[in-house]
């Protein structure tokens, strides 16, 4: 039982949402993670303790209002990999994992629109013969005329 009044542990609560909401989402650039790594944050056990708390953000009714999914992927390999936080005090090591993940954006996106180009492409070649034919400039008299 809180023995704050409800309407002050509502807004503590909403507070501490939003608190490690925005601490999670912050999981997710690797050039944070090299920051906490070269202050020392995650070689302290209380603080690799705080991120198996944060483990909860996982369930779908918290996952929800993740922005960054990819900051549950590292607060993962932050909870249960010690070479993985050991790797994050490499500038190196954080160089190439964000370049991993911007290349894993570009084909992505560049797939999605290449596919999305393709049927808007279709789509604009159907019109345009529908136009044509309309208009009587496609089909078997103007193919004798050319």
């Amino acid at each position: 039982m809180s023995l704050l009044p409800p309407n002050l542990a509502r807004q503590a609560n909403k507070d501490r949402f939003e608190v490690e909401l925005e601490f999670l989402q912050c999981l997710a650039s690797p050039n944070y993670l090299y920051e906490l790594a070269s202050k020392g944050y995650l070689d302290d056990p209380t603080f690799i303790n705080y991120l198996d708390y944060l483990s909860y953000w996982r369930r779908p009714d918290y996952a929800q209002f993740i922005n960054y999914p990819t900051a549950l992927h590292h607060l993962s390999l932050l909870s249960s990999s010690p070479s993985f936080r050991q790797a994050l005090k490499s500038y190196q090591f954080v160089d190439d994992m964000q370049k991993q993940e911007l290349l894993g954006w570009d084909s992505s996106f560049g797939t999605r629109f290449r596919e999305e180009d393709h049927i808007a492409t279709e789509a604009d070649k159907e019109k345009k013969i529908g136009e044509e034919v309309k208009s009587g400039t496609v089909g078997p008299a103007s193919m004798s005329a050319s």
